[in-house]
């Protein structure tokens, strides 16, 4: 196999199959590379990898699934997928309010969440709190870091430190 040079400030996070997955830290984006240096799939925002494909946060700032062939594998996008229970089958999701109310301790109040299946199939919803998943907001923390944070799929990659700010 002959070396391929890309250009720009990239980081080959992993291999799958017989692709890379890269973050291209110029765009910061995330998205799938071929061996010959050329991608396969779409750009996106951030990824949480499972055994039989990836939730996805696109461009758009929504989180959708794909399969290992970078297809969307359900019809339906997200604000929010929380994986605390991949393990099981099932995710935690959500479309967030245009604006959010919180409680005197700091909940949030009007966000509700639904359990889905991985085919997409929701099997129930209007869940407004998820003990052990959901944050409360400090006083101090500023609605859109609070969003951020609420939102936002940790996987972290080996290495991946060494390129972050």
């Amino acid at each position: 196999m002959k070396r391929v040079e890309v250009p720009g400030n990239m980081q080959i996070l992993d291999f799958y199959d017989i692709n890379m997955l890269v973050k291209d830290y110029n765009e910061n984006t995330i998205y799938f590379m071929n061996q010959s240096g050329n991608r396969v799939s779409d750009k996106y925002l951030d990824i949480y990898v499972y055994d039989n494909g990836y939730i996805v946060k696109k461009t758009n700032g929504k989180y959708t699934l794909i399969n290992k062939k970078f297809k969307q594998i359900i019809n339906k996008e997200f604000d929010y997928i929380n994986p605390k229970f991949i393990d099981y089958g099932f995710l935690i999701c959500a479309n967030l309010p245009k604006s959010i109310t919180f409680n005197k301790n700091g909940m949030p109040t009007n966000i509700n969440y639904s359990l889905m299946d991985m085919s997409g199939k929701v099997y129930s919803g209007g869940y407004t709190n998820i003990y052990n998943i959901i944050e409360k907001k400090s006083e101090e923390l500023p609605i859109n870091d609070y969003l951020y944070n609420l939102t936002d799929i940790e996987y972290n990659f080996i290495g991946e430190e060494f390129y972050n700010k």
